[in-house]
């Protein structure tokens, strides 16, 4: 019983110490140039290995392709407005617990306006 008791108590203790998180990145400059024909907002998934720190696959390749969807899509010129919000749900940090770190998926969203 002291072993379950001590076990629950350690699960919770790990549980509590991770936690969500969210970075959200936007435009700096000119906020738009053109008549803005739609906008877009696309979530992707992003694998890391290493606890985040080895990158797997391209994933600026990947939202470079998303925003060129987008724009393709609508009809549009270019992109405009364009924000990031990088985000570890807890899915993402389930199974990063459950590989022990070994593979650590994080979700981005793009969020932008598609200008003529």
């Amino acid at each position: 019983m002291k072993k379950i008791i001590s076990f629950t108590g350690l699960f919770l203790f790990c549980v509590s110490l991770s936690a969500c998180y969210t970075t959200r990145v936007g435009p700096g400059g000119d906020p738009m140039s053109g008549s803005s024909v739609k906008s877009f907002t696309r979530t992707v998934g992003v694998p890391h290995f290493v606890y985040g720190l080895v990158q797997g696959g391209n994933s600026a390749k990947t939202v470079q392709d998303v925003i060129d969807e987008e724009v393709k899509a609508a009809g549009g010129s270019k992109a405009s407005n364009v924000r990031y919000t990088f985000q570890q749900s807890f899915v993402d940090g389930l199974l990063g617990g459950i590989t022990l770190g070994i593979y650590t998926p994080i979700s981005v969203t793009i969020e932008g306006d598609v200008v003529k």
